[in-house]
């Protein structure tokens, strides 16, 4: 052997015996130096999330009866990653999988659900291969994450039918899960509205829907258009109407975060870290269940008693058709809403879960007195005498009227050429004074009113009127939305000399064409009417007296109304009404008080007052329109002031109207009450009675013997001590769910 192999067997001896080394020394340096960086990285490229949603807040009543609440149900859900796979095959030639098929269709059978639909929902959304338009190409595909379990069906089980079914369904599907493997069967949270004492309230409350791309669109920002979109990909709802709309970002909660390692086919291994959701708050109202219900039921028996009880009424005796009522109840001390009853209603549980059948919701829109619209915040209706307490305001604080003297009140009144009859063709009631002419609603006395201070603006041109009424209502805030915490809300119809010269010049030619050409009688005799007095760019004496009387394009809804007479008792303070107390947070402390704006009435102290107490005899006064209705009253211990009306308003029947305020005797006012009852016929006889019935209810007391519904005095006062409770209900998120009311806590 040469020096130069020798040479080469030494040096491939060093390679031979150094690379044992240098593998030991690489391995050493993988796992016990760069081992942690390598373990983060793995993890960091096997890490899948999932958002989850969050218990949902309640709203309850003034002493914790939950109006919506969180209940529980029985929710069959798919796990995509468990299912056996849609397609065999290719991409391009996909081959439904027969074990797929066979299980939707054993689903099916159990569920009562078509395959198809099963088989849709199950699948993910292929956004790989169509991006945005995923959902578009496999309808009711799901939009969110591999990991989330899919809901399929929602079982409710508050009732023995739906106990029994989902039962049923989760015997069969979680004892043979070999036939159903990826389904799973358990109790989860759904939306439930309880409707305490019976009481409805479902066009106050609302309810819940699935979150939709308008939703996401008119989100506040990006963020909240983030989470609306994430909540909606695992399932969310949001708040459609109602409370639950309105106060949908303290309801709805901060949606949890579970972080899984997954292998590199996105099957999950474990759960890595997890934050829990954040229950939502719950949101106190001032709504009472008890006067609810009875507010309700005092508009049942009204339009009821309307409907087979004939009234005297233009020269006869007839039944009206009273087609729709409402009935509030305000807390004239501070703003809140008491009860808002809507008359026809509705069961809120239509909506339990978050959805309504389809049948029940055509049913509810075909039904003539649309019971999905709120009556008493959305109904516009000529509010008759009722609206003479504001005439009487302008009159006496700025028309140059005086309390103590006294104007005619004739049989009938001509001016311009036209002649203004008292209702139902009353006869005359001679020289009386502004708290005679409120006592006994004399009609003619305030056309004259509304005549003279027309006269006083300059008769047709005006140029320099001043519209007395017209600003004086405007100051009370008619016209103009009331501001209630809802999505829905409605101003009425004030209209000045300015606005009634945009109108007929607008509408004027088409009037007279239609008087000739409308073949319905009544309507065209609107038309001629409108033809002949209505010219344009002048204001007319029956613009004048008709607003003064609370008639002709006059409106506004039973809310403002009942905002206007909450002012009147407590003084002068007018309120911009609330339905929510407080927000009250998952444990049960304090997160908001809430209270109702209010501004001033700008009504001299002395004409104030002198107005409360000819309300008072609205009711006391033998000649009284509303005497009749608050007969063996007892006056002696609660003090009632009011006002009847009954507006005309062709070519329906006339709409009933009673406005009041009332409370103990030598005390401020507590409540103020309306009710108004579209085609009721008369006032003092259809709506003053269901008046009656809810302050009865409220405290305690018997009123009509011949009525059962008014028997309160066995039962007691709804709102014991007569009063609105002052400190809110002791509330808190319990784990799982909505707890039970305790004790209160000082509010």
């Amino acid at each position: 052997m040469n020096d130069r192999s020798g040479l080469r067997l030494v040096i491939l001896g060093a390679l031979v015996f150094s690379l044992p080394i240098t593998l030991l020394g690489r391995l050493w340096y993988m796992q016990a130096l760069a081992g942690s960086q390598y373990v983060a990285a793995v993890n960091a490229n096997a890490t899948s999330q999932i958002r989850t949603l969050a218990p949902r807040g309640a709203i309850v009543d003034d002493v914790g009866n939950p109006l919506a609440r969180n209940d529980s149900a029985l929710v069959v859900s798919a796990l995509s990653t468990a299912l056996p796979k849609a397609n065999l095959g290719t991409l391009k030639k996909p081959i439904p999988n027969p074990a797929r098929v066979q299980e939707m269709q054993r689903l099916s059978a159990v569920l009562g659900i078509p395959a198809a639909k099963l088989d849709a929902e199950a699948t993910l959304c292929d956004y790989f291969d169509y991006g945005s338009t995923a959902p578009t190409k496999n309808p009711g595909c799901w939009t969110g994450s591999p990991l989330q379990p899919i809901p399929l069906v929602t079982i409710d089980n508050t009732t023995p039918a739906g106990t029994q079914k989902a039962t049923d369904v989760a015997l069969r599907v979680l004892e043979q899960q070999e036939l159903y493997p990826g389904v799973t069967a358990q109790i989860e949270e759904v939306r439930d509205y309880p409707a305490p004492e019976k009481a409805s309230a479902a066009q106050l409350i609302g309810h819940v829907g699935k979150i939709s791309q308008s939703d996401i669109d008119s989100a506040k920002n990006a963020t909240e258009a983030a989470t609306l979109k994430t909540a909606a990909s695992i399932g969310g709802a949001i708040g459609q109407e109602g409370l639950e709309a309105q106060y949908n970002d303290y309801l709805e909660g901060t949606l949890g975060t579970e972080t899984f390692s997954v292998t590199p086919a996105g099957n999950p291994v474990s759960t890595l870290s997890q934050v829990p959701a954040v229950p939502g708050d719950t949101v106190v109202t001032s709504i009472d269940a008890k006067v609810q219900r009875i507010a309700e039921q005092a508009l049942t028996d009204a339009v009821t008693a309307a409907r087979t009880t004939p009234q005297h009424i233009s020269g006869k005796n007839q039944t009206q058709k009273a087609d729709a009522a409402a009935a509030v109840v305000i807390d004239t001390r501070t703003g809140h809403v008491i009860a808002a009853a809507n008359y026809p209603t509705y069961d809120p549980g239509v909506w339990d879960g978050g959805t309504i059948d389809d049948s029940v919701y055509k049913s509810l829109q075909a039904n003539p007195g649309k019971p999905l619209f709120s009556q008493v915040i959305q109904g516009q209706y000529a509010p008759g005498s009722t609206f003479k307490v504001v005439t009487a305001a302008a009159a006496l604080d700025h028309g140059g009227y005086t309390p103590d003297a006294t104007y005619d009140c004739p049989a009938t009144l001509t001016e311009g050429g036209r002649t203004f009859h008292n209702f139902d063709n009353e006869g005359a009631q001679g020289m009386i004074t502004f708290a005679q002419a409120l006592t006994i609603s004399c009609d003619t006395f305030f056309d004259g009113v509304g005549a003279a201070l027309w006269n006083a603006d300059g008769q047709l041109a005006g140029a320099n009127a001043r519209e007395l009424v017209v600003n004086e209502a405007k100051q009370w805030k008619l016209g103009k939305d009331t501001g209630i915490d809802l999505p829905i809300d409605a101003g009425g119809n004030i209209e000045s000399r300015q606005d009634l010269k945009n109108y007929d010049a607008k509408n004027h030619a088409l009037w007279c064409s239609e008087a000739k050409t409308d073949k319905d009688p009544n309507q065209k005799a609107i038309d001629n009417s409108n033809c002949l007095y209505h010219i344009p760019a002048l204001y007319q004496i029956g613009e004048a007296v008709n607003v003064a009387i609370g008639q002709g394009t006059t409106t506004a809804s039973p809310l403002q109304m009942a905002d206007i007479y909450a002012a009147l008792g407590n003084g002068g303070t007018l309120y911009s009404p609330r339905l929510a107390k407080a927000i009250v947070g998952p444990d049960g402390t304090l997160v908001q008080a809430i209270n109702a704006p209010s501004t001033k009435l700008s009504v001299s102290p002395e004409v104030l007052q002198y107005i409360q107490q000819a309300l008072v005899g609205v009711v006391t006064d033998p000649n009284g329109t509303g005497a009749t209705a608050f007969a063996g009253f007892p006056f002696d211990q609660y003090t009632i002031a009011g006002k009847t009306g009954t507006a005309e308003v062709p070519p329906k029947d006339d709409t009933a109207w009673f406005a009041s305020y009332g409370g103990p005797a030598g005390q401020p006012a507590q409540f103020a009450v309306v009710v108004a009852i579209s085609q009721g016929g008369q006032g003092g006889i259809s709506a003053a009675p269901a008046v009656r019935q809810i302050y009865d209810g409220i405290w305690g007391l018997n009123g009509n013997p011949k009525n059962p519904d008014d028997q309160f005095a066995a039962k007691g006062p709804a709102l014991p001590g007569g009063a609105p409770p002052s400190a809110l209900p002791k509330v808190a998120q319990a784990a799982g769910g909505w707890a039970a009311p305790g004790s209160p806590t000082p509010g």
